[in-house]
């Protein structure tokens, strides 16, 4: 790992608590789901909450994070073009 780019991971909320570099984590418990949850319930007062999951994704530079229903990962052997292609094809259906 380049020692320049740690800060940025460093800096994330998670880190410390098993938040690693290139790698899919799912937060257990998320304060995130909670908070979303209660601003729904301002706007929505029969809203019954979200059953999703919070999974945090970490790159070289970046992270991406994410409520979900669930997580599937498929591994391939197919070229990147094809599975862009695939992957847009079933998003525009």
């Amino acid at each position: 790992m380049d020692p320049a780019r740690r800060p940025l991971l460093g800096g994330h909320p998670l880190w410390g608590r098993g938040l690693g570099f290139y790698s899919i984590h799912e937060v257990l418990n998320p304060t995130w789901l909670a908070h979303v949850d209660a601003q729904n319930l301002k706007a929505f007062p029969d809203h019954a909450g979200y059953e999703l999951r919070h999974f945090v994704f970490t790159f070289h530079d970046s992270t991406f994070e994410c409520l979900a229903a669930d997580l599937t990962l498929t591994l391939s052997t197919q070229p990147t073009t094809t599975l862009l292609a695939n992957l847009t094809h079933g998003i525009a259906e």
